[in-house]
């Protein structure tokens, strides 16, 4: 090979070898773009969609909406019905935070002062319900306590003059296939059809959309633990039977 050959295929080979180079240090190809983020599964309950933008708000009946720099509380025109109890009032709250992005550290939260935010990018999560508080026949609970003093502390249900109350949302959840699941500061109910949790706590009851995902693991959880604590009764029992033989 002369030498004007040699420096044409050294010329040529170089280019080769900076490729060569490049793919054993940076892989096969362009790099993969990051997958989107996940989003959350829109659900509807007692007629409101969640989440939701303010026009959903709106066409669901939440009209009387109050502004602060933090956002908006749109209260809901009329009567507002959860599962057949008819609530005192009900509202939900509309602010910059990214309800629709279930990895909060991809979240697209806005900053700043809401008002100044058009309406299509503010959203609510939830929705706040309020009930009368509730009203007892007196003779009703008396007459219980001393049909079964050891009965809990929860007054009967049988003994309400209004069902429109807390303790009759509870009795209609739990009459409906509802779980009570943990929860330190309020009663947490979940249904296996339903995709949403209600938190009963004093006489408020809070409606937030929940994944199927931990919606299912819960309430498997909540199964196992029931299994378990039953298997703990049966051997307790099953115990004390054989001591007495």
């Amino acid at each position: 090979m002369n030498g004007k050959n040699k420096r044409s295929h050294t010329a040529l080979a170089n280019p080769l070898l900076f490729a060569a180079l490049a793919v054993a240090l940076y892989g096969c190809g362009p790099a993969e773009p990051s997958p989107p983020p996940k989003q959350v599964q829109v659900q509807r309950f007692a007629g409101v969609t969640l989440p939701g933008h303010a026009a959903d708000a709106r066409a669901a009946g939440f009209k009387d909406c109050d502004s602060s720099y933090y956002g908006y509380t749109c209260q809901f025109s009329g009567k507002f019905i959860v599962l057949g109890i008819e609530a005192k009032a009900a509202s939900v709250k509309l602010n910059g935070r990214d309800k629709f992005t279930l990895e909060p550290g991809k979240a697209k939260n806005l900053e700043g002062d809401v008002r100044s935010k058009p309406p299509e990018v503010i959203s609510y999560d939830e929705i706040t319900v309020a009930f009368a508080p509730p009203n007892y026949d007196q003779r009703c609970v008396d007459k219980a306590a001393r049909t079964n003093p050891s009965a809990s502390w929860d007054r009967p249900v049988g003994c309400l003059l209004n069902r429109n109350s807390i303790p009759g949302l509870r009795d209609v959840l739990e009459s409906g296939s509802w779980q009570q699941v943990n929860s330190r500061r309020s009663y947490r109910y979940m249904h296996p059809q339903e995709g949403v949790s209600i938190d009963l706590r004093d006489n408020t009851a809070q409606i937030t959309p929940v994944s199927a995902e931990i919606r299912d693991g819960t309430l498997k959880e909540l199964a196992n633990r029931r299994v378990a604590e039953k298997a703990k009764e049966d051997a307790g029992r099953k115990f004390v039977n054989d001591m007495a033989k």
